[in-house]
């Protein structure tokens, strides 16, 4: 079982740009090596730039269309601040009976959700930029970025 964790795409106004659409095709062409198990899907922050990348990757990658959560989003400028085990309740729920699960989420979850999952509760926070995947294996525990 693998969690992917992808940060949406760059955007503006509250939806995803075009800078941002390029960079989730390149994201959906980097993973379409994992993405052979036919037991895959997408879970996203509820929000129009989530959900925007989601529909990105679930046409390239013939997904179902991505399950919304409020539970990935935060905004720690805003005071809307990252509740960790609620979102690895939800993540971790929605990957039962999965090969894959696909999370796309804000800057602040990405950072410490990965870890968080794999039991590493104290290490440092993970770095992810737009573009890049981070690979979480629950099998080897491992974390590994793409």
């Amino acid at each position: 079982m693998q969690i992917i964790f992808i940060r949406y795409g760059e955007w503006e106004n509250a939806h995803i740009n075009e800078r941002g659409k390029k960079t989730m095709l390149s994201v959906a062409h980097k993973l379409e090596k994992f993405i052979h198990k036919p037991n895959a899907s997408i879970i996203v922050a509820d929000i129009p730039r989530a959900i925007e990348s989601a529909a990105i990757l679930s046409k390239e990658l013939q997904l179902p269309e991505a399950k919304r959560t409020s539970e990935l989003f935060a905004e720690e400028e805003s005071g809307n601040l990252p509740n960790i085990e609620k979102a690895a309740s939800v993540v971790l729920s929605a990957s039962e009976h999965k090969n894959i699960l696909i999370v796309i989420a804000s800057r602040e979850y990405l950072e410490l959700l990965p870890n968080y999952i794999l039991e590493k509760r104290n290490s440092e926070k993970a770095s992810v930029q737009r573009g890049e995947i981070l690979i979480v294996d629950i099998e080897t525990n491992t974390l590994k970025t793409l």
